[in-house]
């Protein structure tokens, strides 16, 4: 299954950023069709966190935030406890455990091929995350997770911690080295391409 994050205040913005067109496409649907180019399900993919209103407005399925305003880290445990169940079980590995794949909305050049990548990563059975590496340094999202992450997930958010960065940091996990155009983000006005 595929998450697409949202629950940020977007301050730097200065307005919702799963809204905001690239290349008149809002960002979060952008994300969204990245992760079913790259092999979810469209009926497989949520938006995690905003009001359930930008869901409709996306086209997709809304899972409310577990832990608004905890942080990148509430996110992606709501999406690990939640996101499977809101879609029916989907995507079960070979050994029975769903794999989801954790975009921010902010990512509108993710690529499908990028998010196979990810997915292809945690094929050898060993490894509880699959994360996107970038000139040697790992980046929160995106990623893929196997569902059974969620308790040791949680569990940091219930220490407090609030950056996704941490729950890499704690389990076993591959490195996937990715273009840093295909995972860059947009945080405030400036980074938006002058021409969409």
């Amino acid at each position: 299954m595929g998450a697409v994050l949202a629950g940020g205040a977007s301050r730097r913005m200065g307005r919702p950023k799963a809204l905001v067109e690239v290349g008149g496409v809002p960002m979060a649907r952008r994300a969204a069709d990245a992760l079913v180019s790259g092999g979810v399900g469209p009926e497989a993919v949520v938006l995690v966190g905003g009001p359930a209103a930008w869901a409709d407005a996306l086209e997709m399925r809304w899972v409310a935030d577990r832990w608004p305003g905890e942080g990148p880290l509430g996110g992606l445990a709501t999406a690990l406890v939640d996101g499977p169940s809101a879609v029916g079980g989907p995507n079960p590995d070979a050994d029975g455990d769903p794999i989801v794949v954790v975009a921010a909305c902010d990512q509108p050049w993710l690529t499908g091929t990028a998010v196979a990548a990810l997915v292809e990563g945690l094929r050898d059975g060993s490894a509880m995350a699959a994360l996107a590496v970038v000139a040697g340094r790992r980046q929160p999202f995106p990623a893929a997770w196997r569902a059974s992450a969620a308790a040791l997930v949680t569990g940091l958010v219930a220490q407090g911690e609030r950056r996704a960065e941490a729950a890499g940091r704690a389990v076993a996990s591959v490195e996937v080295p990715m273009d840093p155009a295909v995972v860059a983000d947009i945080d405030r006005p400036g980074d938006l391409p002058s021409v969409p």
